[in-house]
């Protein structure tokens, strides 16, 4: 039996660059830690609501697959977590687009704070303003809490310029990006029907093993900050 952690590990899922798929990570990831046995919560931080649209048909067409509760909260998230943070191993946050306060919000509450981000210059300037919240905070504090790094998305599979993007975005703003990388695949867009994920898909699917990998690499980090 899996050992249940004394607290849950925040994770904040967010980028105020809009249209980087950040709660399908969101959802899947959260879908995925429970799939593996961790206790999990997701919490919505978007205005426009879809984790809870997810929730809503997952509940109507899925209602045996509800094993894990989702809901939204503010700005003030940091301290609403306070009360279920010792009943669950992971809570996932998924962050707010363009809306600056949100997105402090959910780097001041985090432990692991991830920036999904498509790999284009573009897409790299727009980000800048995230990047400056978490230096500005991790100033604050003293010391580089939340961790930070970058999730590629959206990649073309085997594209060497993805890698060297990557490798760039370290380099020019000193946060990693993390190993996992979701690529540009129909099955998280079809997974997404009537509150399904990609846990609905074949366990040799790509879209899968991505956010399994996504996963464990979360989990990983997880057990070096606290330690473990």
């Amino acid at each position: 039996m899996r050992g249940y952690r004394m607290t849950a590990t925040v994770i904040a899922i967010a980028n105020q660059k809009g249209g980087v798929g950040k709660t399908t990570v969101s959802i899947n990831l959260t879908c995925m830690l429970n799939s593996m046995g961790h206790r999990v919560e997701l919490i919505n931080l978007d205005p426009q609501g879809t984790a809870i649209d997810w929730a809503e048909a997952r509940a109507e067409h899925r209602p045996d697959d509800c094993t894990f509760r989702v809901s939204s909260m503010g700005k003030n998230v940091q301290s609403e977590l306070g009360s279920i943070k010792s009943s669950a191993d992971f809570i996932i946050i998924d962050g707010a687009p363009q809306a600056t306060d949100l997105t402090i919000a959910a780097i001041k509450a985090a432990d692991i704070f991830v920036m999904p981000l498509q790999p284009s210059q573009a897409d790299a300037w727009s980000t800048d303003s995230t990047v400056d919240f978490v230096q500005q905070i991790h100033e604050m504090r003293g010391k580089e809490e939340p961790y930070a790094c970058f999730l590629p998305v959206m990649v073309l599979k085997n594209s060497i310029e993805s890698r060297t993007f990557s490798d760039n975005l370290t380099k020019g703003y000193g946060f990693p990006s993390l190993k996992s990388r979701t690529t540009q695949r129909l099955p998280y867009q079809r997974a997404f029907v009537g509150g399904g994920s990609v846990m609905d898909l074949p366990e040799e699917d790509q879209a899968r093993h991505e956010i399994k990998m996504l996963a464990k690499e979360l989990i990983e980090i997880s057990e070096g900050i606290r330690g473990n």
